[in-house]
């Protein structure tokens, strides 16, 4: 088990990241609907409307993307807090 002072700086690092995601998942998919919504107010040609159709998982790549990083910062800070031991070899205290 890792010290208080430790536990309590992951997990700051870890409400911190995590708030981090979120917003980048609203900018996404902001960014993507303004980027839909941009491309449908010109006149459709068909390779614009196969391009479009093309295109409908790259906001479900982005949004898994973030998924999967914040499983890895999850796991990250558990094993800095479980895994990780520190201990005193001066005082003998483990």
């Amino acid at each position: 088990m890792a010290s208080a002072a430790r536990m309590m700086f992951i997990g700051i690092v870890w409400i911190v990241s995590m708030f981090i995601l979120g917003v980048l998942a609203m900018v996404g998919t902001l960014v993507l609907s303004y980027c839909t919504s941009l491309v449908m107010t010109f006149g459709i040609v068909p390779q614009l409307a196969q391009a479009l159709g093309n295109a409908w998982w790259i906001l479900g790549f982005y949004e898994v993307l973030i998924l999967g990083f914040a499983i890895v910062i999850t796991y990250r800070c558990y094993q800095e807090v479980i895994v990780v031991s520190d201990y005193f070899p001066d005082t003998g205290v483990m």
